[in-house]
């Protein structure tokens, strides 16, 4: 009887169709960033000696498969400067959310600015279609502008 059952669960969860389309928007929130320097290291982004206070790292959740030229909506990026004792000094990330957001600057693209909690956990400082105010992107004098 519980082989019948579990043979019906699992011929329940197969019904032929194909998978749902990708998603056409996406909003991150601070659990989207967790552990991101677990993420794939985009190789060659280190730039030691464009920024003397550490290494810069780009991690990125979904690397782009072979042939494709966007990125998909839900790929997050971040960009981690290590101060000199190895701790991540300042942290950056944008997100595609995809749909008409930021359709006059970076289409589709989110800017933010992550610190990390005294467990690690990233917390978001700031988010829009550029920073606030009073802030920067990017690295001191490397901020994007």
């Amino acid at each position: 009887m519980r082989g019948l059952l579990a043979l019906a669960l699992v011929a329940g969860c197969d019904d032929g169709s194909p998978p749902p389309p990708p998603a056409s928007s996406f909003i991150a929130l601070a659990r989207d960033f967790k552990e991101f320097s677990t993420w794939t290291r985009v190789e060659g982004a280190a730039a030691p000696d464009a920024h003397p206070g550490g290494e810069a790292y780009i991690y990125v959740n979904r690397p782009p498969g072979t042939g494709q030229t966007a990125f998909e909506v839900g790929t997050i990026l971040v960009r981690a400067l290590a101060s000199g004792d190895g701790t991540d000094a300042q942290i950056h990330a944008m997100v595609k959310r995809g749909g008409r957001y930021n359709a006059d600057g970076a289409a589709g693209w989110e800017w933010f600015e992550l610190a990390l909690a005294l467990d690690g956990t990233p917390i978001i400082v700031w988010r829009g279609t550029g920073a606030p105010t009073g802030a920067e992107y990017g690295f001191g004098e490397a901020a994007v502008e």
